[in-house]
């Protein structure tokens, strides 16, 4: 309720109740990375993004946005690795050729951002 109240600071307090309940929940990991990008807390984001990939390698949303959030935190060719693994495992989405366009963009590789 707090996420959909636009209380960032709420949703934080509330998820981290819920992981000292939960430790191992990686969608709570998830949802905290995620809140702290809205407030552009990227170093934050990224810590709790890779905790909740460490937990669950395999889950591409996961993937997607911890590729985003390291190519705006300035490591724009870290970010591929995650960006491809998103688009293995979904190729059909449109998300994953423009989030690697966007990054090849970000990391000034014009010609691969083309394709």
């Amino acid at each position: 309720m707090a996420k959909a109240a636009n209380d960032n600071e709420g949703a934080l307090g509330y998820l981290g109740r819920a992981h000292a309940l939960a430790p191992g929940d990686p969608e709570l990991q998830y949802e905290f990375g995620t809140i702290c990008v809205r407030m552009g807390l990227l170093a934050e984001a990224r810590k709790a993004l890779a905790e909740a990939l460490r937990m669950a390698p395999d889950n591409p949303d996961f993937n997607l946005v911890m590729g985003i959030v390291v190519s705006f935190a300035g490591d724009s060719g870290q970010a591929f690795p995650y960006l491809k693994r998103f688009h293995e495992m979904r190729p059909g989405s449109s998300e994953g050729p423009l989030a690697l366009g966007t990054a090849n963009v970000r990391a000034k590789d014009y010609d691969e951002a083309r394709t």
